[in-house]
């Protein structure tokens, strides 16, 4: 089950990862401000690429399954990028300039990968038995250090980084050729490049 440990850990491995990033991305107070699903500081944009660039994560919420859906927003401007957000523009088979969309249409615009929930990348939790619960009176069976929901975070966003470095940054980086393309088009043509 989701709890507040799982979005910490993933909050802390996010800033690490985004620091490290050339491409200069920071935490965006306004993002997060139009979407109430982002916890934490969990919505980044940068101004590095031909136009502003935003990825933010939507957690599940605590007690329900533990998971994210990773989202990728652009625009002429940051309000741009709110106003998508707001909207959440996106859907359609022709990518335009301003646009929100969950990550996965990237590299799937057909959603074929059943695999990630369409974009929601799962954590796996460690189950704690309802006997426990009872013989334990409710409370948690452990303390709750941190330590094992980092460890649990971890292979979601690992897969994350993969899928943000392969598909994301290179989306990113040729908007310009990109816009008003379709989905299909995109994919085929990124096919050709790395076959090339």
């Amino acid at each position: 089950m989701m709890n507040s440990w799982h979005v910490k850990s993933l909050d802390s491995l996010l800033s690490q990862y985004i620091e490290s990033q050339k491409y200069d991305f920071s935490y965006d107070a306004g993002l997060r401000k139009v979407n109430p699903l982002i916890q934490r500081k969990l919505a980044y944009t940068t101004t590095q690429f031909s136009r502003p660039c935003s990825v933010f994560f939507e957690m599940a919420k605590n007690g329900t399954d533990a998971g994210f859906n990773t989202y990728v927003a652009w625009g002429d401007s940051t309000g741009d990028i709110l106003d998508a957000v707001r909207e959440r523009v996106g859907g359609d088979e022709v990518i335009v300039a301003n646009q929100c969309v969950i990550m996965q249409t990237i590299w799937d615009p057909e959603y074929k990968d059943r695999s990630t929930y369409f974009g929601w990348l799962p954590i796996k939790t460690k189950r704690v038995s309802t006997k426990s619960w009872i013989r334990n009176k409710n409370a948690p069976v452990e303390p709750k250090t941190g330590e094992q929901e980092m460890a649990e975070v971890t292979p979601a966003f690992n897969r994350f980084v993969d899928n943000f470095e392969k598909y994301a940054i290179p989306f990113f980086d040729s908007l310009p050729v990109n816009i008003g393309k379709k989905w299909t088009d995109l994919i085929i043509s990124s096919e050709q490049n790395s076959a090339s």
